[in-house]
């Protein structure tokens, strides 16, 4: 059985026979008869007419061209399909490698008015997977012998594939209204289609290295001002006590040296962590939001500070990069608390996440839109990379990270809560 659109159910009929080349085409091979949809209606095909459809199909090639991206290809292809070969009924599907199927990515007016919406094809199930798989032009040459299925004026259809990327499908209203011609000047037809798409994903792949080196500089040039910046200071302050401990012979100014030098190490670390959790994660396995929690307040600085944990969220991802997201958070609320503050983690509303809150003094309005730029911390000891960490941590995974209203259970309103949004 096959659909209006030229589903294959149960039964199909290619044409195997030769094909004639575009020279004959132009020399004027035979025709369907001249009932079919071709615009304008009811012309026949004589030598001027195929030479202009052949110059027009390979001008054409020009907008195929500089179509942006696949979907503007698509979309280009469905017109062309239309103005220069002629076929106002035109679908032109593209395969998606995560569902395995073939997309309805551009659909004629003509189709969707006759036809309706165009559904997904799974693997297997179409004309259009047998045009695809056997990389050659399928033709049903009238489909009311195959079943008695309502296609609308659909009558026989041609299904060409446009290299892997997917298959242009072409409908007449006349049973057998594909000649040689036809297949060979859909054959060039979609081989244009087929190497615009491979220019448009080349194009594509160019400009996400381009976005991604250009990130990478960017990280550089911070690196490379916290390193030119920030680690002078502390560096000079060891330089300069060690230099007065040597003259002094006093050991006095050691302590402070090496505080300066326990302050550089913690910058060089909060860098290293930032330049590891900015990649994408690769690993996406079930984990449970409260053990790491609690994994991760063990290995943080807490003093006397208080954890509660209220979620039994699981979600999916790199355990070790939310342990480091978690640290952060805890360290952030601690290390800006004067006395030793509640934490709580617990879930978002309707599961969308978890969130972290804390009773401290909260976060000024006035620099609650720079909090995590990097570099900036309200803090006289702070690396301002902390919570720049945690929201490269939350985006790696595809999730955001916000401030909140400063609410938990057993909290008050005066505190701090970042929002980790896992599901959208």
């Amino acid at each position: 059985m096959t659909d209006a659109d030229g589903e294959s159910r149960s039964r199909e009929v290619s044409s195997d026979g030769d094909q004639a080349d575009s020279a004959d085409c132009a020399d004027g091979g035979d025709h369907a008869d001249d009932t079919d949809d071709r615009t304008p209606e009811g012309a026949t095909v004589d030598d001027r007419a195929m030479d202009e459809r052949l110059h027009s199909l390979h001008a054409a090639t020009r907008e195929l061209v500089r179509a942006g991206d696949r979907r503007a290809v698509a979309d280009v292809a469905a017109d062309l399909a239309e103005d220069v070969l002629g076929f106002s009924l035109n679908t032109v599907r593209l395969y998606d490698p995560e569902t395995d199927r073939l997309e309805p990515t551009a659909v004629s007016s003509a189709v969707t008015d006759e036809l309706g919406e165009r559904r997904a094809y799974d693997r297997g199930e179409s004309v259009q997977w047998r045009a695809l798989t056997a990389d050659e032009p399928v033709v049903v040459h009238d489909v009311a012998e195959i079943d008695d299925v309502d296609r609308g004026s659909v009558a026989s259809v041609l299904v060409v594939p446009a290299g892997d990327h997917g298959v242009v499908t072409l409908g007449s209203r006349t049973a057998d209204g594909f000649d040689d011609c036809d297949v060979e000047l859909a054959r060039v037809f979609a081989g244009n289609v087929a190497a615009a798409l491979d220019r448009a994903e080349r194009e594509e792949q160019l400009r996400e290295g381009t976005t991604a080196l250009t990130r990478q500089n960017e990280r550089l040039e911070e690196f490379a001002s916290v390193l030119s910046h920030d680690l002078r200071n502390p560096l000079n302050t060891a330089q300069g006590r060690v230099e007065l401990a040597q003259e002094r012979d006093d050991p006095d100014d050691l302590p402070a040296a090496r505080d300066a030098l326990d302050r550089m190490e913690a910058l060089i670390e909060r860098l290293l962590a930032l330049a590891r959790t900015g990649s994408p994660v690769e690993v996406d396995d079930p984990v449970s939001v409260a053990e790491v929690a609690r994994d991760a307040w063990g290995t943080t600085p807490t003093d006397a500070a208080t954890l509660s944990v209220e979620t039994d969220l699981v979600v999916r991802g790199d355990r070790e990069r939310l342990r480091t997201l978690f640290e952060n958070l805890f360290g952030n609320a601690v290390d800006h608390a004067a006395e030793p503050p509640t934490v709580v983690v617990g879930d978002l509303p309707a599961g969308e996440g978890f969130f972290v809150a804390d009773d401290g003094p909260g976060i000024p309005e006035e620099v609650a839109d720079r909090v995590f730029d990097r570099g900036f911390t309200t803090a006289n000891d702070g690396t301002g990379f902390g919570l720049a960490i945690v929201e490269e941590v939350a985006e790696a995974h595809g999730w955001t990270v916000r401030l909140g209203p400063a609410t938990a259970p057993g909290l008050d309103d005066t505190g701090t809560r970042f929002e980790i949004v896992t599901e959208e």
